[in-house]
């Protein structure tokens, strides 16, 4: 999904990440769960950092409520 630091945030798909330091990023940033892509792996260049699995979870869960009110 598309990681952003834009500062208009929708509430019902944008999910802030925590600890930015700990996810490498340089500034606050959100997870917009309303854009999901896929990326060839030999695309990936490095990896930033990572997010506690405790977040991860929260923004899967929050993916996965809004798949299902598409349905």
């Amino acid at each position: 999904m598309m990681l952003t630091s834009a500062l208009s945030i929708d509430h019902k798909v944008d999910i802030s990440i925590k600890d930015i330091d700990l996810a490498g990023l340089p500034k606050p940033t959100v997870a917009r769960i309303s854009r999901v892509f896929t990326l060839k792996q030999s695309l990936v260049i490095k990896k930033l950092g990572i997010i506690e699995k405790e977040e991860y979870g929260d923004i899967i869960s929050r993916l996965i409520k809004l798949l299902n009110a598409n349905n």
